[in-house]
Formats: structure tokens, sequence, C-alpha cells
């Protein structure tokens, strides 16, 4: 890693209304803006330890150098972070600051009225100030007055805590591995949303057992974060990028704009959800049979010759990556990608292999959830000829799967359905990447880990012959949920389709 490399990047508006090239901050910089933002924070007093003696700070605003750089600060005096989001239901805001007695949050003046309506609420009388990015305006000032909130811009306590470092110094106190490095809260099919408790050490396993699995990094690495960072599984990629020294640029937060900044930023790597996958996949499809002729004919020719070619494990074909692939790969910005990898939902078996064809890299499918701090399996970069499983265990992990009788389900099983199996039943998953608990939920949290330590996902899967997980079923089917996706999962789709406005 460079210190003078790039770090952290966003696209600025020209006075035309036409966004820039991505422009970087530098490692150094970035560094330099974590320990001034953090010295502000203490120096201002604007950290408060809840009820619990946690200390806390809020984080509520869409993807943003800030949002990554307040997480940080706060690391540095061994905070943890409560991010906020609205997907969850219109209450949700309200209820987690009153959950963990949050007394600061940093966001932008978008969100500044669902935080004062809180407030002005009673029912979180710990919440005291806000910090806004997008600094301090008349009438955001007034607002927050009428509230009963400190309102202060996000530039002041930098600048604050800079002056602060540089007359009388400011030292770190950096966290334990098992102090708590962020609260991701979950929803179920009722009730308040859970809030789980991810410590460092969580994260550091997951990313360290993820890059065992052929998901290196190197600091030359690009990667553009639109993937709600309140979701634990952007927020593992985007640390593992900012372990190797690669850079991480942002996007604007809005869909339709998505392919732009990914045209602008060109990654090397791409977490996605099926869901965007899937709407670029029917974009591509329709200009294809509009287009008709012989450019249709050329199309399908090029994906039956490469998905023959999957099968016997080839990504590239000579003739059609020359005259047609290349060209697709470059008009969708993604000409740079070496690696794609598809998490949160089921990818179906034809958009997996389209992907496969079109982008000629490994596209690979992972498993996991919250509570596991999203890794449980991925599979092989090397097995791009069979799909409809999540690959095999991450090398943090271990993995059982426990005998569910009443549902016909047991680890002895050799078929199911028509096909080959090495058992079946409820997948456990145990290691140092599973969280700390739910906060406040002790008998919730009793219900997902057992006394020996096994996380109960709640879904059900087998072993291929191949030594594959496939996620097969869900042990309380409280609702039928298509292609086997959990609860869990399911409420992931949803908030991403809200945050997206899909």
């Amino acid at each position: 890693m460079s210190p003078l490399g790039p770090c952290l990047g966003r696209r600025a508006m020209s006075s035309t209304g036409h966004a820039t090239p991505y422009v970087y901050t530098s490692y150094t910089e970035c560094v330099a803006r974590v320990d001034s933002f953090a010295a502000g924070l203490e120096y201002m007093d604007l950290l408060v330890a809840n009820e619990d003696g946690m200390w806390l700070l809020g984080l509520y605003m869409k993807n943003c150098m800030e949002w990554v750089l307040a997480e940080h600060a706060a690391y540095c005096l061994s905070a943890a972070t409560v991010p906020l989001y609205d997907t969850l239901g219109p209450d949700t805001v309200q209820y987690v600051l009153a959950h963990t007695g949050l007394a600061c949050v940093v966001c932008t003046r978008k969100e500044l009225s669902r935080l004062c309506e809180a407030k002005a609420s009673g029912k979180c009388p710990r919440f005291k100030a806000v910090v806004l990015v997008d600094g301090v305006v008349s009438s955001a000032a007034k607002l927050a007055e009428e509230a009963g909130l400190y309102v202060v811009s996000y530039a002041k306590v930098e600048a604050i805590g800079a002056q602060h470092i540089a007359t009388e110094g400011h030292k770190h106190r950096p966290p334990t591995g098992s102090d708590v490095a962020t609260f991701c809260y979950t929803s179920g099919t009722t009730g308040n949303p859970k809030g789980a408790l991810i410590t460092h050490t969580n994260m550091v396993t997951t990313i360290a057992g993820t890059s065992e699995a052929a998901l290196e990094v190197f600091p030359e690495d690009r990667h553009l974060s639109y993937l709600p960072l309140p979701h634990i599984f952007e927020r593992v990629v985007l640390s593992g990028m900012l372990k190797a020294g690669a850079s991480v640029g942002f996007s604007r937060g809005d869909p339709l704009l998505l392919i732009e900044d990914i045209q602008a930023l060109r990654p090397t790597l791409l977490p996605v959800a099926p869901r965007v996958l899937n709407k670029i996949y029917d974009k591509i499809n329709a200009g294809i049979s509009a287009a008709g002729g012989l450019k249709k004919k050329i199309f399908d020719a090029g994906l039956i010759a490469k998905t023959h070619g999957l099968a016997e494990g080839r990504l590239h074909h000579g003739l059609y990556d020359a005259i047609l692939f290349k060209k697709i790969k470059k008009g969708l910005g993604m000409d740079c990608l070496r690696f794609m990898i598809s998490g949160s939902a089921p990818l179906s078996s034809s958009v997996m292999n389209f992907w496969r064809c079109v982008l000629g890299v490994p596209v690979v499918e992972g498993y996991g959830q919250t509570e596991g701090t999203a890794a449980a399996t991925i599979s092989s970069p090397d097995d791009m000829a069979t799909v409809g499983h999540v690959g095999g265990p991450v090398s943090c992990v271990e993995i059982v799967l426990e005998d569910v009788p009443e549902m016909g389900y047991l680890n002895t099983d050799s078929q199911h359905r028509s096909d080959p199996c090495c058992g079946r039943g409820e997948i456990l998953i145990r290691g140092p990447n599973v969280f700390k608990g739910y906060y406040k939920e002790d008998a919730k949290t009793r219900e997902a880990i057992d006394e020996d330590g096994w996380l109960h996902s709640g879904d059900i899967g087998l072993w291929t012959p191949d030594g594959c997980l496939a996620i097969i079923d869900r042990r309380k089917n409280i609702f039928k949920l298509a292609q086997g996706m959990t609860a869990e999962q399911f409420s992931l789709i949803v908030a991403l389709f809200s945050f997206f406005d899909l």
C-alpha cells in the first residue's frame, strides 16, 4: 500500500450539472481526517456512553466518504457505530435511537427532519447532537433547535479536532478484538428489528476467511460502493479493500445513474445483489431482441459457444470475445473487472451463466447472514461449470447439517428429489465470525446460538457430492419464499429495493 495512493473517492457535480471523473483522497489524507474527526468528537464531548457504558456513534446517510471516515474515527475511541436506515419501516429510526441510547448521529440535511421527529417524540431522551456532513444552514439550525438538538457541521468538528491535535496532541484508545465494532439491525417476520452485535474479531476473521477463498484484494483494485453500508455484506467488502490498500469510490446514490458511475470508476471487483444483475440482464436482452437480425444471431451464437466453454472450464472465446463481449463489457464500464461476487439472495442459473459468458471472469456466489458477518460459504473461482450451489465453507467457519426429522431432512440422506446428495438438514455455523448476540435480546440470542457455539441459520441445506452447499428450504416457513431464500435474505432484498427505489 502506498500512503499517497488513492483511498476514498467521489464524483463532484459541475456547474453544468455533469458529474466529474472520480477524484480520490489519499490514504495519508484519510488517516489525517480520521484522526481530526476523532479528536473533535472527543474534545467537543459528542460521544457519550449509553446506559450500558457503550460509546456509540450513529451514522445515517447514503454511502459516502464521511460515512467511512466517521466510522473509523469512532474506532479510534473504542466506540461502536450504529447505522440507521429507513428501509425496515417508518418507526425504525426512533426505535434504534431509543434502543441503543444514542447521543450523537452523523447525517446529511436530508435525514435531519426524521431525526428531529424522533427527538420530538420524547422516546429517545439521550439523543442530543447531530453532525451534518453537508454543513449547517439557517433552516437546519432552526429545525434542530426547535427539536432540542445541538447541531454542528462535520467540517467544524474536524477543524476543532485538527487544532486540538496541533496544540495538545491526541491519543487513540484502540478497541480489542472482542469489542463491538458495529450494530447491524436485522428484521424478522414480526416485531421490532434486532440489533446484531458485530465485533472487530468477527470482521477481521471474515475478511481473512474470504481472502483465503481466492478473493484476494490488491492495492491496484477499485471498488464501487453502492450497496447500502448499514448491511454487513458491503461493510465487509469495503473493509477488505481498505485492508489491502485498494481504492473505493462512492456511487451518487441514484439507481438510474449506477451504470454511469460504474463506467466512470471501471471497478476491478464488483459485489452485486441479484436484483441489480437481473435488471441489467433484462436490459441487455431487450436491446438485443429489439436489434434482431444478424446482431441477435451473433449474440445467441456467442452465448451458446461460451456456455459450452464454461462446461469445459473455459471463460474465454477468441472470436466472440473480440467481436462482441468485449464491447458489451466496455459499454457497461466492466472491462477492467477481474471478479464478481453475488450475495444476499439466490442468483438464477441462467443469469449466472449469462454473466460468466459476457464478462469472461469468475462470477461466484456466496452464502451467509448478518449473524455470521456475511460469510459462511463461497463458490470457487475455479469452478465456472456448475451452478445451483453456494460453494464450500470459508476457512474461518465450521458447518454441519442438523437433522430436521419433522420436515424429513436427515444428515444421512443420500438423495434429494432425483439428485444424489451427502446429507440434508438445518445449516449450523460455528467460528470466530459468529456474532456476539442481539443487543438487549438474551432470549433471542440463545435461540440463535446454542451452548456449543453453533449459530442456527434456520436454512435447510444439503451437501452435494462435490462438497458444496446448496440451500433448499427454510426451517421456520412462516411464509413460502421464492427460490428457497431465507427470511433474512428476503428482508435484505426488500431493503435493497427500497434503497435503490427499484
